[in-house]
């Protein structure tokens, strides 16, 4: 069970704390996703969802990261894949980016973006 505190989370000193959600706009981006523009595209648009819903909170920022990490991780694996070939080991590799990516996003209860929606349904077939 789902306990929610609707007026801040109580602390130990008596006062409440006020960080659900966000006050103004998005949390600042770890500098290695800002420096990705991949990284950087998905972690705003999750970001934008969370929000839109009132849902973005600071215990949301290590799932982000994961979810934009390992999308841009992934597109750039495919990208050297389709330039290179294949190697040992990428598709397992492939795999677990692609499986971070879905539970980061199904975490948030937010959509997958469409290109790894797109993705998962031409590699299932």
């Amino acid at each position: 069970m789902r306990v929610r505190f609707p007026h801040g989370i109580p602390m130990k000193d008596g006062t409440t704390s006020q960080t659900f959600p966000y006050p103004e706009g998005s949390p600042d981006k770890p500098d290695w996703i800002a420096q990705d523009p991949i990284a950087s595209a998905e972690w705003e648009r999750i970001c934008a969802s969370l929000a839109a819903r009132r849902a973005l909170s600071p215990a949301w920022m290590g799932i982000i990261t994961a979810a934009a990490s390992a999308f841009a991780s992934f597109l750039s694996l495919e990208k050297e894949i389709a330039t290179h070939g294949r190697v040992e080991g990428a598709d397992a590799l492939l795999g677990s980016m692609l499986s971070t990516y879905h539970l980061a996003c199904k975490e948030c209860q937010v959509e997958p973006n469409e290109a790894m929606r797109l993705h998962v349904i031409t590699e299932g077939t």
